[in-house]
């Protein structure tokens, strides 16, 4: 899976075809509204998460579903278990378990 880093979210999203990848059914799912760089938009909570691993570490991301055509990974589930440091002069950034 390829998801984008991303500072500007507070959880990870997924698109919501991903979903049905996952195995979940959106009709089992938390119907929400919350805001999204697109601005206002419906999403689906999958309140188990969606268990991950990167870098030798098993953690959990918010099953969130919509509002996106791209992975994104947020800070408060996936920053939170990695040191992600933006070096804006050299345009990389990198990423170290914590």
């Amino acid at each position: 899976m390829l998801g984008l880093v991303d500072s500007g979210a507070d959880l990870s999203m997924f698109p919501i075809a991903w979903a049905s990848e996952f195995g979940i059914e959106l009709s089992q799912c938390e119907t929400r509204e919350g805001m999204a760089a697109s601005g206002k938009t419906n999403y689906f909570v999958w309140p188990p998460g969606i268990q991950a691993v990167f870098m030798g570490k098993t953690f959990k991301l918010a099953g969130m579903f919509g509002g996106t055509t791209h992975v994104l990974l947020g800070r408060r589930d996936f920053f939170v278990h990695f040191d992600v440091t933006f070096h804006e002069k050299d345009s990389i950034f990198t990423i170290a378990p914590t």
